[in-house]
């Protein structure tokens, strides 16, 4: 007995290739650690986070400032519910960021109209 391959066999062969071989781009967002953990039915969780990096920009000058010192200063308030969702633990998040950035360079400036002004910056 030989089976025959279909039309439509031949068709989804064609189409599935195709979709492997057709590049494309994939956005992905990161979570935390435990981001996924179990938790009871109605939990409601209320969290600050505060997080501080201080970065020193190369001192060999390959960037347009020499000696730039960043501190930048990430302060987020999130609110978690957990509920029942079809049988399976769902959770819904709102979270509020606010970033301070405060950036100063070693350089001051040689030549007019700002010979002697040191670069600083803040922001928020």
């Amino acid at each position: 007995m030989i089976n025959r391959i279909t039309p439509q066999e031949i068709l989804r062969s064609v189409v599935l290739i195709l979709a492997l071989l057709v590049p494309f781009k994939l956005h992905a967002q990161q979570y935390g650690a435990r981001s996924f953990a179990l938790a009871p039915d109605g939990l409601n969780v209320v969290s600050i986070l505060w997080e501080r990096q201080d970065l020193s920009l190369d001192p060999s000058g390959a960037i347009l400032f020499k000696d730039a010192d960043v501190r930048i200063d990430a302060l987020s308030l999130a609110y978690n519910h957990y509920f029942d969702l079809l049988g399976r633990t769902a959770q819904v998040n709102f979270a509020v960021p606010y970033v301070f950035i405060d950036a100063a360079t070693g350089t001051t400036f040689s030549r007019p109209p700002l010979q002697g002004l040191r670069l600083e910056a803040d922001s928020d």
